[in-house]
């Protein structure tokens, strides 16, 4: 990220101009539309903690503490894929803004990320598909100015600390921390096929089936 809690990035809104030109004569110069936005990011951290004298009891306190560690970091990765979808930086600060808060509401304005949305019509029980295009032009997962990528550990095998009561102990301690945002460089590389009434997928493969037309109208926008 090109900032310590985020990342600043320039959206294309729009496709640029091409003209075709004959010798002797010159083109217009072409431009595409633009966007400045800032991409917050997420901080997720987890402590784990174990006694000493318990670690003594098995052959590997290594092999102990990672068992636990991944308990904590599948706890971080399943927040983090609900920030995926729902996150709205407006309504948690800590969050970053998922796919559902930046393909939000239908729009007819084809720089507004909303034209890339194609609704089914349904309405109950109603679900959405995300398209999403990885890759430099599109859509990028990054972490922050100053930190690294992945999960970033402490790790104090003689840490003395308090129990409940106060009472002090030493523990072997580890600390995990991941930071990790969303960025757009351009929204015509992602989609949403909104209001999909989930009762009426039994059409599935059969005659009346549209959901391919669906998809490829989402890639076509």
């Amino acid at each position: 990220g090109s900032a310590n809690n985020g990342n600043l990035v320039v959206q294309t809104a729009s496709k640029a101009t091409a003209h075709r030109r004959s010798y002797n004569k010159g083109v217009a110069i072409g431009k595409s539309a633009v966007i400045r936005k800032f991409d917050e990011c997420c901080m997720y951290e987890a402590n784990t903690e174990a006694d000493i004298r318990l670690l003594e009891k098995y052959p590997s306190k290594e092999i102990f503490m990672t068992g636990q560690e991944k308990a904590q970091i599948a706890a971080m990765t399943e927040d983090f894929e609900e920030s995926f979808f729902y996150g709205n930086s407006q309504i948690d600060i800590s969050s970053f803004d998922g796919l559902a808060t930046r393909y939000k509401t239908i729009s007819t304005t084809k720089t507004n990320p909303g034209y890339q949305i194609v609704s089914c019509g349904g309405g109950t029980n109603l679900s959405s598909i995300y398209l999403v295009g990885w890759g430099d032009s599109g859509f990028n997962l990054f972490y922050p100015k100053g930190s690294k990528a992945g999960v970033d550990r402490i790790v104090n095998p003689q840490q003395r600390i308090n129990d409940s009561d106060g009472n002090p102990l030493y523990a072997y301690c580890v600390n995990d921390n991941w930071q990790v945002g969303l960025t757009v460089q351009n929204y015509r590389q992602g989609g949403r096929i909104a209001n999909i009434d989930m009762t009426a997928l039994a059409s599935y493969g059969s005659s009346s089936d549209t959901a391919p037309d669906l998809f490829r109208k989402v890639a076509t926008l």
